[in-house]
């Protein structure tokens, strides 16, 4: 996500440390999220305004195949999430669905479209993205500078002090990364230590804001016009921009088919040889988010509740959200099972 002015960071590493020292039971009675839903906590610092609305485009798909079922022209839903607070990470399991925002926001769904408040662990830091392993190991990146790891149905705190708001969160392997507005790359390793990985702009607030990987010896992270790609040696090469415009999301299918968005409707593709190329996405809208179920079946998401679909071969075509919001991530379990969040609790649904 966009970098957040300093009026908006936590108060003192003082009460940041202990509260990372604190374990949070997901249980009723944890504090709901609060703060003021006017503002997005500078998501869109940046952002030019305007941009292409989604609310028509491309009709309902159909007959499209997940995991040997057949769903039946599915379509994007709203679904209430009970709060107004802006949301921007998303990690969905067939039978778990976390998402977090600003003000400390969490929510959480077994999949039937009702979204419970979770765990509060700091109302001044925002969650920025979600990442997991299974339904009972999933770790968010966290603007107090930390990370939240649940482990068997309890979040707790764990890393060192970053120095800086963590943005995009992934792992492979027991290992896992989480890019820093500062430039460095945190990373985990499989004994659970973590350290702040160097980068060639480490220091220059460069505001990395997505991370992906292929796997442990495969890993990317792009930001304010900046690309990077560690073979997981804890060095950072930069690779060739295609583009000016500030990448927001990225995601692949595989180590040959990799996908980055960002402001101005940007969507750049490699096959992992170092080159990115640009893809005509036919929209001026800023992209905040890509995922998909396949490399036949990628979606982005971004401003004016922008949804895009491509079936990997270049082409993206927009299709009817239901929604104006500010969309900033999207994940999901299969071509039948997918979600979108946004600004002011917006939540989708695409199910078939």
């Amino acid at each position: 996500m966009a970098y957040k002015p300093a009026s908006m960071k936590t108060a003192s590493h003082a009460v940041l440390a202990a509260l990372l020292t604190a374990a949070l039971p997901l249980a009723s009675g944890c504090a709901n999220g609060t703060g003021d839903s006017s503002s997005d906590n500078g998501r869109d610092a940046g952002k030019a305004n305007g941009g292409s609305d989604a609310s028509a485009g491309e009709a309902a798909q159909s007959g499209i195949t997940d995991g040997g079922k057949t769903c039946n022209a599915p379509s994007w839903s709203v679904e209430t999430s009970s709060t107004t607070i802006n949301l921007s990470g998303i990690f969905a399991t067939p039978t778990d669905v976390y998402v977090g925002g600003d003000a400390g926001t969490m929510l959480h769904s077994m999949g039937d479209g009702t979204w419970t408040l979770g765990p509060n662990p700091n109302p001044l830091a925002g969650i920025d993205q979600i990442w997991g392993v299974s339904n009972q190991d999933v770790y968010a990146s966290w603007g107090a500078g930390g990370v939240l790891h649940l482990v068997n149905g309890t979040w707790m705190t764990e890393g060192a002090d970053f120095l800086s708001e963590l943005r995009g969160i992934w792992g492979s392997g027991g290992e896992v990364y989480s890019p820093t507005v500062a430039g460095f790359v945190a990373h985990r390793a499989t004994d659970g230590t973590w350290k702040n990985e160097p980068t060639p702009l480490s220091g220059s607030r460069s505001q990395y804001e997505a991370i992906w990987g292929s796997g442990s010896d495969d890993i990317y992270v792009c930001g304010n016009g900046s690309i990077l790609h560690s073979i997981g040696d804890g060095a950072w090469v930069a690779q060739t921009s295609p583009s000016s415009d500030s990448f927001r999301g990225m995601w692949g299918s595989a180590k040959d088919d990799i996908y980055i968005v960002g402001d101005n409707g940007s969507i750049q593709h490699t096959t992992g040889d170092g080159t990115w190329v640009a893809q005509t996405s036919n929209t001026t809208s800023n992209l905040m988010g890509v995922w998909g179920s396949a490399r036949d079946d990628v979606y982005a998401v971004g401003e004016n509740g922008t949804v895009l679909h491509s079936t990997g071969a270049g082409d993206w075509v927009a299709q009817p959200s239901g929604t104006s919001a500010f969309l900033y991530a999207i994940s999901g379990t299969g071509a039948c099972n997918v979600y979108a969040v946004g600004r002011g609790g917006a939540i989708l649904h695409l199910k078939g």
